[in-house]
């Protein structure tokens, strides 16, 4: 352990939470619970996250979004 009481370990972990903190931010939405199991067999048969598919549907209305302002 270091002089503030923490390890290499630890100090690591709270220095990419400080910078996530920094440069990310979070999205989410609810769904029925219908429509959340409509989405979790979707995602397994695609085998990705929900999680991805949020980020990847976001990003692409984002990028046409910006095309058009072109």
């Amino acid at each position: 352990m270091g002089e503030n009481g923490l390890t290499a370990e630890q100090k690591r972990l709270l220095q990419r939470k400080a910078w996530t903190a920094e440069h990310y931010r979070s999205v989410g939405t609810k769904l029925t619970v219908q429509d959340h199991e409509r989405l979790l067999k979707y995602c397994e048969e695609l085998r990705l996250s929900r999680y991805f598919l949020l980020q990847s549907l976001i990003l692409e209305q984002l990028d046409a979004y910006d095309d058009a302002a072109r």
